[in-house]
């Protein structure tokens, strides 16, 4: 928790300007640490590269999901979320890491789209029609 200038509590991050340099320096440390790893020979260049793509997608996910609850005023950006997905995917695929459950995360994906449109708007009204009765 952060404070305004009255001293009222504010949950983090309270503006859109510091979410995003947070996000950088989240950025920042997974580039270290996979480069970290790779000179230390515990991971070799291609698993490296691997994994900063993928940490990379994951951040894009998390941005976009910091962005849709914070900063509802503003659009969250679709593309950050496919791109993190994207990414997380091709990049994760060649450490063997999905194997035979890859369609899972389609399917995951499919039932957030639909549990998302069904949800509630902002003014209160449900985005579906009820059958009358």
């Amino acid at each position: 928790m952060t404070k305004d200038g009255a001293g009222n509590r504010v949950p983090f991050p309270a503006t859109l300007s510091q979410w995003k340099k947070t996000l950088l320096g989240f950025l920042l440390i997974l580039l270290g640490l996979v480069l970290l790893l790779v000179q230390m020979d515990i991971l070799w260049d291609d698993e490296g590269v691997n994994l900063f793509f993928a940490g990379t997608g994951l951040l894009l996910v998390l941005d976009y999901f910091v962005r849709l609850k914070r900063f509802p005023s503003r659009s969250p950006g679709w593309f950050r979320l496919l791109a993190g997905v994207v990414l997380i995917v091709l990049f994760l695929e060649p450490l063997d890491i999905f194997g035979d459950w890859w369609p899972l995360l389609l399917m995951a994906i499919g039932a957030g789209l639909i549990l998302f449109s069904l949800r509630r708007n902002g003014s209160g009204e449900e985005n579906f029609v009820r059958p009358a009765e």
